[in-house]
């Protein structure tokens, strides 16, 4: 039993308000981009929220380097308003971390639900034409993945 455990606001009192930070690093050696939602920081490892949901999404048209070209870039605005939209509107999911690195775009977020990810996930995907949609849902009590891509 930890004596001093942290306060968790209830989920639906939640106000959280997303504030998005941008670094690079190194994955295998190569470029990758970061984009981390510094909002989450003070509920990061939120009891309601054990679940890590990953949403990759291979690149179809890309550069030299693996990145997205701009006609990519364009669609993948789409895609991610969308994921923005029908999967983290509301306190059930929380969109933590966006990774590009070669060849792949992957979302990160946080659920309480599994169920509930399939469900809203098999809507996105199938309002989704022009890319394959992969899901990945693992425990993460501690929100390592999310802390893991947090800029120092």
């Amino acid at each position: 039993m930890k004596l001093f455990a942290k306060k968790y606001p209830p989920k639906n009192e939640m106000k959280i308000v997303e504030k998005w930070a941008i670094a690079t690093g190194r994955m295998n050696n190569s470029l990758m981009f970061i984009r981390f939602n510094q909002g989450l920081r003070e509920i990061a490892g939120h009891p309601d929220y054990p679940f890590q949901v990953g949403i990759a999404i291979p690149l179809e048209d890309m550069n030299e380097h693996g990145m997205p070209t701009r006609l990519e870039q364009k669609l993948f605005n789409d895609i991610e308003n969308k994921i923005f939209d029908e999967l983290a509107g509301d306190n059930e999911l929380l969109l933590a971390n966006i990774l590009t690195f070669p060849g792949v775009r992957e979302f990160s977020l946080y659920a309480g639900d599994p169920k509930l990810v399939e469900a809203r996930f098999m809507e996105l995907r199938n309002s989704i034409s022009s890319h394959e949609l992969q899901l990945s849902i693992q425990v993460d009590k501690d929100w390592k993945v999310y802390k893991g891509f947090s800029p120092k």
